[in-house]
């Protein structure tokens, strides 16, 4: 897995209040605005086909867009170049901005789950005309942002095993590495079982994430005790299997 400086920078924070000269934006909202009224009816807005689209385009022009201070995040992108833009990323950053546990504060892991909680938002796909198909997701699109309901969420706010720092357990990398890799697999897995946190708490566990030393074990270890312990085990196969391809 590869890591770049800039995911290890302290994330740049807003600060929260109730003002905001458009109550369908979601910039500088508490984290109860999400769930309301208008929290949901602006999340079903910048989840629309239309807008999924147009972050798309976005990304394409992100990634083909020379920087002359370094990366930018892809948030940061969209701030600077296309202030007003209605996606997905834009909706799910402001969301997830309100979430106070130590490994959002860092860029990286930040993006990380505003990419997954778009990702379960999405509820279609463009068939062969181009046209868009709605498709059935685990979750409702008004569980996606649930710190109970959404697998991805709970444990993010459970998760109390280590803080992302280094350390003589272990570097920042190496346990973003493991932080990731639970993220990815309740991501993957909550399309088909919404309770896949609750029947694997294994995950949010010391023992899963250090070996007998108390040092942070590495990805091929930890994928073999997953393995051991996963009710789909299947998906750590192949994460172990694309290790030693490697």
């Amino acid at each position: 897995m590869v890591f770049f400086s800039s995911l290890f920078g302290k994330k740049e924070t807003k600060p929260n209040t109730n003002i905001d000269e458009n109550k369908y934006n979601p910039e500088n909202k508490r984290l109860d605005w999400f769930s309301s009224e208008d929290g949901l009816k602006t999340l079903k807005d910048y989840t629309s086909p239309k807008c999924y689209l147009l972050e798309d385009r976005l990304k394409k022009e992100y990634d083909d867009k020379d920087y002359p201070n370094g990366k930018l995040s892809f948030v940061s992108f969209v701030n600077i170049y296309h202030k007003k833009s209605k996606i997905p990323t834009v909706y799910f950053d402001c969301f997830v901005n309100n979430i106070n546990v130590q490994p959002l504060k860092y860029v990286g892991p930040s993006e990380a789950v505003t990419n997954i909680l778009a990702f379960q938002a999405k509820n279609f796909v463009l068939n062969d005309d181009g046209e868009p198909e709605v498709i059935e997701r685990g979750l409702k699109i008004e569980d996606v942002i649930s710190l109970e309901k959404n697998p991805v969420l709970k444990f993010v706010k459970e998760f109390k095993v280590f803080e992302l720092n280094d350390d003589d357990s272990g570097s920042w990398s190496d346990k973003f590495a493991l932080y990731l890799d639970a993220l990815y697999f309740l991501a993957k897995a909550s399309d088909e079982d919404t309770e896949i946190l609750n029947e694997n708490m294994w995950l949010l566990e010391k023992e899963t994430y250090f070996n007998s030393l108390g040092v942070i074990k590495s990805e091929k270890a930890f994928y073999k005790y997953c393995i051991s312990k996963s009710t789909y085990p299947k998906y750590f196969e192949n994460e172990l299997d694309k290790l030693d391809d490697k």
